[in-house]
């Protein structure tokens, strides 16, 4: 983790050790809402095409879940994806 990344990390715990979790993400609102006007900006598209998500597994999963399968369909994976991928493939088989 670069030193600048793991120091506001270490400012965020302390700031949410003395004032709380919900507060501090208040105080830091405007913070965590700039991440989508710049990784817009880094990937040359509209913030509302992106999504913040805790972990990949929860991004491919909703990604997985967008896609409006219909029979028939078939998905093609190989046997190194996770296996969390594939209960969202099972979840996904109409």
């Amino acid at each position: 983790m670069p030193s600048p990344v793991a120091a506001v990390c270490r400012d965020i715990i302390d700031q949410e050790e003395l004032e709380g979790g919900y507060e501090t993400a208040a105080a830091r609102l405007s913070e965590m809402d700039s991440f989508y006007d710049a990784t817009s900006k880094l990937l040359n598209c509209h913030p509302d095409e992106l999504a913040f998500v805790d972990s990949a597994t929860r991004g491919w999963t909703l990604a997985v879940h967008s896609i409006p399968f219909k029979p028939g369909d078939r998905l093609i994976t190989t046997a190194c994806d996770y296996g969390s991928n594939f209960v969202s493939y099972l979840q996904a088989n109409p």
